[in-house]
């Protein structure tokens, strides 16, 4: 409650030590102050026996790092550098073994990277786009053999994989599950009845409550009760998928193959990997075909030959 209380706690804390002849480690025991940016950090000392408690500005705790204005920046870089250090080693593997299917790759990124750039997503899950999003789009675009600048929807639609800002969205969705039947004497779920009780904008359970009722299911959010994941990743992606690669027009071709999301055969059958590779880029619209580089060209000459006779008109 107060820097009064904490220092009480800290001298309890060493008498306890003392009687049962226990040693605190001070290199990992620091203090911070959660606080708004304008708000000045506390000069209180703190100590614990004759050591001092030394501020640090971030900190890392069960594998999530702490800043002291909760942005949780220095978490997210952390988790997106080791998410591309195991991207590193799955491509290595894919380009050393020739015949690595799709069941195969698919496995290594669930197992390898998911769980790494996802960490403690269900705590942190309802933040803004994070920068590991691109760590799936690239593993995807790595295994079709497309170039980086394909469309993100087509590719994701080729290879049945939902974007991994649906996946943090989702172990939100499943804590929610979790909490809700979790009994009311726990801590964590004292925690949540309280920021629940709260109706504040910007918190975590804002955030469920915003993309309940996006899907239609209000009325699971206002009387405590569980969700269907299985409907709610249908409602979240698919329908947003579909009317977004109607809406570009260098998918006119990949629309008239492409009905339902899920993994193209071609993906997972055991083609070469410039097999798969040409595949992808015509459906994608980025295989160089006469058809696509040639207007291209002849626009390029038209606008030389209009340079030399000293006219702006293409056309002309």
């Amino acid at each position: 409650e107060s820097k009064e209380d904490m220092q009480v706690l800290l001298d309890y804390t060493h008498k306890w030590c003392e009687n049962w002849k226990m040693k605190i480690n001070m290199s990992k025991s620091k203090a911070m102050h959660f606080r708004k940016q304008a708000t000045e950090r506390c000069d209180t000392i703190f100590k614990l026996g004759n050591a001092e408690v030394k501020y640090v500005e971030k900190y890392m705790y069960l594998g999530v790092f702490f800043d002291e204005f909760l942005t949780f920046e220095d978490h997210g870089v952390t988790m997106t550098k080791s998410g591309g250090i195991a991207l590193g080693a799955i491509i290595a593997k894919y380009k050393k073994l020739d015949n690595m299917g799709f069941d195969t790759f698919n496995r290594l990124y669930e197992s390898s990277i998911c769980p790494v750039i996802n960490y403690g997503s269900e705590v942190l899950g309802y933040m803004k786009k994070q920068k590991s999003d691109c760590i799936q789009t690239k593993a995807m675009k790595i295994f079709l053999g497309v170039h980086r600048f394909a469309c993100n929807e087509a590719v994701e639609g080729d290879m049945g994989w939902y974007p991994n800002h649906l996946r943090r969205t989702l172990n939100v969705l499943r804590y929610w599950n979790r909490m809700i039947k979790l009994e009311n004497d726990r801590l964590t779920k004292k925690v949540f009845n309280y920021e629940y009780s709260l109706k504040k904008k910007g918190t975590w359970c804002d955030f469920v409550k915003s993309t309940l009722s996006n899907l239609g299911l209000w009325q699971l959010y206002c009387n405590l009760q569980a969700c269907d994941l299985k409907l709610c990743k249908e409602r979240l992606y698919v329908d947003v998928w579909s009317n977004c690669i109607r809406k570009k027009p260098k998918l006119r071709t990949f629309i008239q193959l492409k009905q339902d999301f899920k993994t193209e055969k071609y993906v997972s059958m055991n083609l070469e990997r410039n097999q798969r590779s040409l595949l992808a880029q015509l459906r994608t619209g980025t295989l160089p075909l006469h058809l696509e580089t040639g207007r291209f060209e002849n626009k390029k000459v038209e606008e030389r030959t209009c340079k030399i006779c000293g006219t702006n008109n293409v056309e002309t």
